[in-house]
């Protein structure tokens, strides 16, 4: 897969937990759409957003009166993901066709 585009940003910090909040444009350059399932997996160094048939997690819809349609939006805060990742901490999200790799320092294996 290749990487379409690479995002830097700030975690956030929400009732003792890391919060990540992915906006819609890095949304829609993976292709992901509202009420779309996600995988989300937590391994030691990344969390991991694939598409997903489950919808145990789905991609959220944000709307702004500029805007002509809602557009994508994603939230995660939980124990599990502030033991990969610190709240207030400098993380890159790399991203290609239906994946996106949210990491502090993105190993490119999770391309190959």
């Amino acid at each position: 897969m290749a990487v379409k585009l690479v995002r830097n940003m700030i975690t956030g910090y929400h009732r003792e937990n890391t919060r990540i909040w992915i906006e819609p444009t890095s949304l829609e350059a993976t292709d992901f759409t509202v009420g779309q399932g996600v995988k989300q997996t937590i391994t030691r160094d990344a969390i991991i957003l694939t598409r997903s048939d489950s919808m145990e997690r789905t991609i959220s819809k944000r709307k702004r009166p500029s805007w002509a349609h809602p557009r994508p939006l994603y939230e995660a805060c939980s124990k599990e993901v502030t033991a990969v990742i610190h709240a207030r901490e400098r993380i890159d999200l790399l991203i290609s066709d239906g994946m996106i790799v949210i990491a502090g320092n993105v190993p490119l294996i999770y391309f190959s």
